[in-house]
């Protein structure tokens, strides 16, 4: 069995008969900051476990997942208990010295590349102005974007691809894989979730969800709910891209962009 976005991922079974993933990152780079991330929160039990890492082929040996089920979309009240518990346990860990990116830098990469999936799907769909709502306040959203990194009281290290896909239930936990690390606002975590999960006219309220469970700031976790609301709307790739784009183009995100 094989699969995987960026990577290539394979079931296997080790020399002393243990079922494995062996995970291929696209280059040496990914494969060390995920490799240094798992092994930084070792200990916290909500990340799956790095049993080897070979950097030479960017190759990373992993523990298998049973059922390795994704958290679910139908019981949302549940599934925010988890992921909000998950980033608690994550958020306890203290940013290790070692050479992680910023948020800030990190987030270059992905506008630009929510800029080429939008001329891709606008193209492949023949719709010329999907995403368009987005991409018009996606400099207003990395205005709100820096003002955050700037004024954050603290910084972590991040997951950054907080979804529910990259949330596997092991025997009877959840635990979180695929992370894309970088050192930045706990809030920004809180925020991806809140943008990615579920129905998206309940973004908002998601965010001030966990951010209340976590003891985090309401008020930014939704400013961070917003500029990944932004992105992802600016990817067009979304199946309700028209409720995601209202929610955008709302008073409310304009609000929270100004705050």
């Amino acid at each position: 069995m094989s699969g995987g976005f960026r990577s290539e991922v394979f079931d296997c079974v080790s020399t002393d008969g243990r079922r494995v993933v062996v995970k291929l990152a696209p280059n040496r780079d990914l494969a060390e900051t995920e490799a240094l991330a798992l092994k930084t929160w070792a200990n916290t039990g909500v990340t799956i476990r790095l049993v080897d890492v070979d950097l030479d082929n960017a190759a990373l040996l992993l523990e298998r997942l049973y059922p390795a089920t994704p958290l679910s979309s139908s019981d949302e009240p549940a599934a925010i208990v988890v992921a909000a518990d998950i980033l608690k346990a994550l958020r306890v860990v203290p940013v290790p010295n070692l050479q992680f990116q910023t948020l800030e830098d990190a987030y270059v990469h992905l506008e630009q590349r929510a800029k080429e999936d939008a001329r891709y799907e606008q193209e492949y769909r023949g719709e010329p102005s999907r995403g368009r709502p987005a991409l018009d306040l996606l400099p207003a959203a990395h205005e709100l974007l820096v003002r955050l990194c700037d004024s954050a009281g603290k910084n972590v290290l991040l997951h950054g691809d907080f979804i529910a896909k990259n949330l596997l239930l092991h025997e009877s936990t959840y635990v979180a894989i695929d992370p894309m690390p970088m050192v930045g606002d706990p809030c920004s975590d809180i925020g991806f979730f809140a943008a990615g999960y579920g129905s998206a006219t309940n973004v908002l309220e998601r965010a001030k969800t966990i951010a209340k469970r976590n003891g985090e700031d309401l008020l930014r976790a939704q400013q961070w709910a917003v500029v990944w609301a932004i992105l992802q709307a600016a990817q067009a790739w979304r199946d309700d891209q028209a409720e995601l784009e209202q929610l955008v183009a709302s008073e409310k995100t304009q609000q929270l962009l100004r705050a």
